[in-house]
């Protein structure tokens, strides 16, 4: 089983710790994204964002030797592109899985407050290596937003006001409230 924990852009296979080369560990994180088949032109661009023109067959080349690595099954490739397999373990697609339920049991809750706190603390540096990180890295904060959001309501639905107010202020509020729909809504939550 392959797992990523796409914010500190670290992969495991079977517990041990994959040593990717860049390229690699971009592709996986670029393909990690999101749960969905990603088509050819929307993940060239991003690998390489300065000239992507010619780039199809060295798409292939290394989503070939990501197979080669991780094993067959972990990169479907569909008519329409490449995808994940979905018994991939990333750690971003579980939190969002998490913050979309109705309800929690206590280790759900505690689990997705251990990923919101331990995201808050994390080097995410990796990602100026990329070209493509601001796009990453604009999706990683609005999971995040819309996670302590949801950590935020619960709070309040068990009366801990404290720690609805302190989940609110960690989104970040004074990141332009534009750019994250989820921060207005903590924005009047907090008010």
């Amino acid at each position: 089983m392959i797992e990523l924990d796409i914010l500190r852009a670290t992969a495991r296979q079977d517990g041990k710790h994959l040593d990717l080369p860049p390229r690699e560990l971009a592709l996986l994180c670029a393909l990690a994204l999101g749960a969905k088949v990603w088509p050819s032109y929307q993940l060239i661009p991003l690998l390489w964002p300065e000239a992507h023109a010619a780039r199809s067959s060295s798409l292939k080349v290394y989503v070939h030797r990501l197979r080669r690595r991780l094993g067959i099954g972990i990169i479907a490739s569909t008519n329409k592109g490449y995808e994940l397999a979905q018994s991939a373990r990333i750690d971003l697609w579980q939190a969002q899985a998490l913050a979309r339920k109705d309800r929690w049991t206590e280790i759900e809750r505690l689990s997705l407050s251990r990923f919101y706190l331990n995201s808050l603390k994390a080097d995410r540096s990796f990602l100026n290596r990329w070209e493509w990180f601001e796009a990453t890295e604009e999706l990683i904060k609005g999971s995040l937003c819309t996670i302590a959001i949801r950590l935020a309501q619960d709070a309040v639905d068990r009366n801990q006001r404290e720690e609805a107010v302190t989940l609110l202020r960690a989104t970040g509020v004074g990141v332009p409230l534009r750019r994250y729909p989820a921060q207005r809504q903590a924005t009047a939550l907090s008010s």
